[in-house]
């Protein structure tokens, strides 16, 4: 077990450190005492520590909140949509970017390509869960082809 680098009494792990309660050491951070996942993560909804932390202590059971997740599905915009009144594929795809990025869907423009567009799910989701993204996917796309977004 390595030291905190604050740590100022003699070594030995934090648990048994004089200075500790609550399972928390002389800085107030958590220590780690046969803690279990689920004790960490009812830590962070209880607002105790950072997701960070969550990452830093299992960091195989938490993603690392810092790292760049990749996007869940990709929607691919073809020169299709060229027959779109009032659209062009660049246009519509450049409309659709921000609002599929809140559903962690990214957006690519293909104007040379014609036919299969649409949506690809990058990541293997439940059916169910996919079936409910796409119907997100096709009633956000209808509201911005319809100039509602």
């Amino acid at each position: 077990m390595t030291l905190p680098t604050y740590c100022t009494q003699p070594p030995g792990p934090c648990a048994e450190c004089s200075l500790s309660n609550y399972n928390r050491d002389c800085m107030n951070n958590p220590i780690d005492r046969d803690l279990t996942p689920a004790d960490a993560l009812a830590m962070y909804e209880a607002g105790e520590i950072e997701r960070a932390d969550l990452h830093e202590m299992f960091p195989d059971c938490f993603e690392d909140p810092d790292a760049e997740q990749p996007p869940l599905a990709v929607y691919i915009v073809t020169g299709d949509a060229g027959d779109l009144e009032g659209w062009t594929p660049e246009e519509l795809a450049e409309a659709l970017r921000a609002p599929l990025a809140e559903l962690g869907i990214d957006v690519k423009c293909n104007p040379r390509q014609f036919g299969d567009g649409g949506l690809r799910i990058l990541v293997g989701m439940p059916f169910l869960e996919a079936d409910t993204i796409r119907e997100q996917v096709k009633r956000l796309v209808d509201r911005v082809i319809q100039g509602g977004e």
